[in-house]
């Protein structure tokens, strides 16, 4: 028996998602959840005291402060923790995403639209806001641009409302523009894009801006739509489940985390502009925008603009810091990812790769899981 809790945070559903999936596939495990933490529910979230008289075999849990890691530390049942909120190594095996490789994706979209200058927003205190940003920040140093930061106060949060935004209103405004920013999550984003409103940046004109976590609801809801890094929450709740039932079996806890990387950017409205001057650059990702179904090499592309393949190669690492190699298959699987999580199409993997621009189901295949971690069937499995 395990417990997995809370599930009220839209992450966490997902995860409880892998959770299950693993669950139905080893069978003999009766899940149990936390009720919602809400007043009008009537429920109250349940303390970790109140579990030391629990019969149960497992849990899964996020614990954000060290208190509550000793407190599960102290459990009669092995304890899989999923918060990112504490660093590494308090004793209670974690199952986490790689939050530093959540920055790097960031980071790699923001490169590719060909923007100069860049920003990060976080909040003082968890780990994985100092993580994303070491890897977001780390990233764009490879590139060779700078990365401004800009850190939530803890106590702001308790400060009247839009008071507390004050200081990043005047953030927000003395960054150079265009700027490409990353917010620790998605509701710090939507926060950004409400500053930007009141202060009369356009988005993504001015500001392109990305969070992290991919929550529906956020993103789907707000002016832009709001462009997000998926941590992969499924893959998260199905390692954890793993890592559980190879603890309830005896086995000795991990010696360090169990990172899963992220799933990659979801693009929206955001972040839905090319914003590089080089008239090299601007042709070949207008074409490759254009079309998106075909399948054509960096080669063919020189050929039709006239210009040396070399050219082309100089210009897209100088400007974006990636290769046109490496450009062409990003967009080519984010445009796969769409068509996978389309189920009106009924489209096969054939036909997925096919009209992705890729010239075989084979390098569709490879290229799908360099990028994402995962299979073309995978995906569409886990998104159902």
């Amino acid at each position: 028996m395990a417990v997995a809790y809370p599930g009220t945070v839209t992450w966490m559903s997902e995860c409880l998602r892998g959770v299950k999936a693993f669950a139905d596939g080893c069978g003999g495990w009766n899940l149990m959840t936390s009720p919602p933490a809400l007043r009008t529910t009537g429920e109250q979230g349940v303390a970790l005291t109140a579990l030391r008289r629990w019969r149960g075999d497992g849990l899964i849990v996020c614990l954000t402060t060290q208190a509550e890691e000793r407190a599960a530390a102290r459990l009669p049942m092995p304890v899989v923790n999923l918060s990112g909120w504490q660093p590494p190594g308090r004793g209670v095996p974690r199952v986490n995403a790689d939050h530093c490789g959540i920055g790097r994706v960031a980071a790699e979209h923001l490169l590719a639209l060909g923007l100069r200058h860049f920003a990060y927003y976080g909040i003082e205190g968890p780990w994985f806001s100092a993580e994303r940003e070491r890897g977001f920040a780390g990233r764009l140093a490879e590139a060779g641009r700078p990365c401004a930061t800009f850190r939530q106060r803890a106590h702001e949060a308790s400060e009247g409302w839009p008071a507390r935004d004050v200081r990043l209103a005047r953030w927000l405004a003395r960054l150079p523009k265009p700027v490409g920013l990353l917010a620790v999550h998605d509701y710090r984003a939507r926060v950004v894009i409400e500053q930007c409103a009141q202060l009369g940046l356009a988005v993504p004109g001015d500001v392109a801006v990305l969070g992290v976590d991919n929550d529906e609801a956020a993103c789907e809801y707000c002016v832009p739509s709001l462009s997000s890094v998926s941590r992969d929450p499924f893959a998260c709740g199905l390692e954890a489940a793993r890592l559980l039932a190879a603890l309830m079996d005896g086995a000795c806890p991990p010696p360090c985390d169990l990172f899963v990387r992220p799933e990659g950017v979801v693009q929206r409205r955001s972040t839905d502009r090319f914003y590089d001057d080089d008239p090299v650059v601007r042709q070949v990702v207008a074409y490759a925008a254009a079309h998106a179904g075909e399948a054509f090499t960096v080669a063919a592309l020189a050929r039709r603009f006239k210009v040396s393949r070399r050219l082309i190669e100089l210009r897209f690492r100088e400007r974006l810091g990636v290769t046109p190699h490496d450009y062409l298959r990003q967009r080519r699987v984010s445009h796969a990812r769409a068509l996978l999580l389309d189920s009106s199409a009924h489209r096969t993997l054939g036909e997925v790769a096919a009209a992705s621009g890729f010239g075989s189901p084979r390098a569709f295949r490879a290229a799908f899981r360099a990028e994402t971690g995962v299979t073309p069937a995978d995906y569409r499995l886990r998104s159902k």
